[in-house]
């Protein structure tokens, strides 16, 4: 069973889901919760680790066995090589290597590419909200299309995200979800009320992508 899908089990998917309904109710916002485990593959971040432990491999090995045959040491740099490769895929260890600003690129890209495949972009009178975690990078986005953010002051969204960072780093990535999502709902229906003819846009559901 996947990380994800352990902490985000049925149950509280449907938790998270049945918030945005409620949140919607009386507005014409659409809200998008959306979690993925990681924004990137940072493949090159894994490669890097990788040739700096095969060279390190050789170092070690032509200082303390210098008896070994060329051979020998080329097989045990292969070896570090591929095993550093495949542990630099562990999130704990690769967040370790990740530089911040690579990191904070990959999930702002993430995030919009979310906003636009999930049709946040296209919502009638562009008043879409997109809650985006990526888990491997422990960031959060709250992205709001050009329909509210033209009505709402700059820093929103801040108190909402450090609410929602605070419940993750507490242990319920959805209670923090649900909550976000609810205090979403409550600044969309303050500034942008339900119309007599609303439908609803989008499906109020939890996204979460795994891979």
């Amino acid at each position: 069973m996947s990380h994800l899908r352990k902490i985000l089990d049925p149950a509280a998917r449907q938790r998270v889901s049945e918030a945005v309904a409620q949140a919607e109710r009386g507005t014409s916002g659409e809200i998008v919760p959306l979690v993925v485990a990681s924004s990137e593959d940072y493949s090159d971040q894994r490669w890097r680790v990788a040739v700096a432990a095969a060279l390190l491999t050789a170092a070690a090995l032509h200082v303390f066995r210098p008896e070994l045959e060329v051979m020998s040491i080329l097989w045990s740099e292969v070896a570090a090589l591929v095993v550093a490769f495949a542990l630099a895929g562990w999130s704990p260890l690769l967040r370790l290597f990740l530089p911040r600003a690579q990191s904070v690129g990959a999930v702002k890209r993430r995030a919009w590419v979310g906003f636009n495949e999930l049709g946040l972009s296209r919502t009638r009178d562009r008043t879409g909200v997109l809650i985006f975690v990526s888990m491997l990078e422990h960031r959060v986005e709250i992205l709001a299309d050009q329909g509210i953010d033209s009505q709402v002051p700059p820093g929103t969204w801040d108190e909402i995200m450090k609410r929602l960072v605070s419940k993750i780093q507490g242990g319920d990535l959805a209670e923090g979800l649900r909550v976000a999502v609810l205090d979403c709902g409550d600044i969309l229906r303050a500034k942008f009320p339900a119309r007599a003819d609303d439908t609803d846009e989008l499906p109020n559901t939890l996204v979460v992508h795994e891979d």
